[in-house]
Order: C-alpha cells, then structure tokens, then sequence
C-alpha cells in the first residue's frame, strides 16, 4: 500500500496536492489526460489542485467556476496560453431547487458527465455542494476539511466552522473510499474503483488517516533523522495513537 504523504509537493498547490494528485493518477488512472473541475481556487497561478495538470498537459479539459469577476476575466486571459481552461462566472448554490448548483452550472455549460477530478475549496458550505450532487459525481474527489480532531462533528451550515473531518468521511464514504488526508480529503468514487484495487494501492481506514496527516505534517522540513522516525512510527497505527494527541 502506498503512503501518499511520501509523494506531496507543491508547484501551484498549497500542502502537496501536486505530488499527491499526480501519484494517484499514475496508480489509478494509468496516467491518461483526465477532465477535471475545479472552484474554491481564486488565482490559480497561485493555489490549484489542478492547474499543475494544465501545465503538464495531463488534462481534456479543466474547468473552474469563479464567482468573483476580475479572477473570471483573469482565467480568461489564461485561457488563451491553455485552451483546456473552461472558465465559467458563477455562484454555486447549495439549495437543490436552484438554478446554479453544480450539476446544473455544468449541464448549462454542456460539461460531459465524465468527470475525474473535483476539487471543492469554498471554505464554508463544501459539504452542502456536495449534497447537491446527483449526475456529476467526479472519480476523484478532493474537498477541504476544517482543523478539528478526530470524531469532532462540525458542518458549517449547522455551527458556522468549516466542515470537520469526521463530518465530511461520514457523509462521503456512502458514496466514495478515502485514501488520503492532508488537510484535504481525498476520495476514489465506489462505482469507478472496485474495493480490490483500493486495498492492493490504498489504506482505508479513516482513523489512520487523520494520524498520518498529524505525524506527516511539515514532513519535508524535517531532518533526516526525524524522517526516518517518522517513517517508522507511522507503519503502527497503536504507536500513532498513542504519541498524537488527536483526539
């Protein structure tokens, strides 16, 4: 099984999502271009989960929804350097009858329901956006989650925090296996990825998880000696539990 938090790096993200993204293509994807949506980013120059795949040129077509105007009118002008860009001004809502929830932005916009990455970073309401789902369930799916501890139930429509973990895994694993925690959410859709492949590539045990997130954060500003501790430490899920205060 791979530990994803060993491949992290950043060109465009924030806390390794490139290397982490780019791994999981490679044991998943069998490192075919991919279509990819996107919206929470603000400039993606300057923090995308998917921009570094645009660059690579690993994608079909990536498209970002942007409410605010003058970072629309920017992937706009980005649009002309990568003609995968699909830019689109618009508020996602969250309530289900509306015109602009994700589903129905995408369908106005006559966006294939072949989605392999959604990334979702608003900061608030992810998880309510995500109820609204009905057609364009991505393959991967990458949503962010707030700072509390493990088994904390938090949902900002219901407190006003940002989603916690445990909140965002109760709703998402009905659907989908999480393989990854890095302050972000990583999840493989059930209907794409039998259970098979994600037990020969992946853990899948939430709890662990959350620890691998807690032992792995700042990983790479470490000594060497640290690292090699930290490697260790973290092929034992009782040594975690019982050095992390997590809980």
């Amino acid at each position: 099984m791979i530990n994803l938090h060993l491949y992290k790096y950043n060109n465009f993200s924030q806390n390794g999502e490139d290397g982490i993204i780019e791994k999981i293509l490679e044991i998943s994807f069998k490192n075919k271009k991919v279509n990819t949506c996107e919206f929470g980013s603000g400039d993606i120059e300057e923090n995308s989960n998917t921009f570094n795949l645009i660059k690579n040129d690993k994608v079909n077509y990536s498209v970002f929804i942007e409410q605010d105007f003058n970072l629309f009118e920017r992937l706009k002008i980005l649009k002309l350097k990568y003609p995968t860009i699909i830019p689109i001004n618009k508020t996602i809502d969250f309530k289900k009858n509306s015109d602009d929830t994700i589903d129905r932005i995408l369908k106005q916009n006559n966006i294939s329901n072949n989605l392999d990455i959604m990334s979702i970073d608003i900061d608030s309401n992810d998880l309510d956006v995500y109820r609204t789902i009905s057609e364009y369930y991505p393959k991967l799916l990458i949503i962010e989650a707030g700072r509390q501890k493990y088994g904390v139930f938090s949902e900002h429509s219901l407190d006003k925090k940002m989603n916690s973990f445990s909140s965002i895994y109760k709703c998402i694993s009905k659907k989908y296996y999480l393989i990854c925690y890095n302050g972000n959410l990583f999840f493989l859709n059930k209907n794409s990825f039998s259970e098979k492949h994600i037990k020969k590539n992946y853990y899948n045990d939430d709890e662990y998880h959350y620890l691998l997130h807690c032992v792995y954060l700042n990983y790479f500003k470490r000594g060497f000696i640290k690292r090699i501790m930290i490697n260790l430490i973290s092929k034992s899920k009782f040594l975690m539990k019982k050095i992390i205060e997590y809980k």
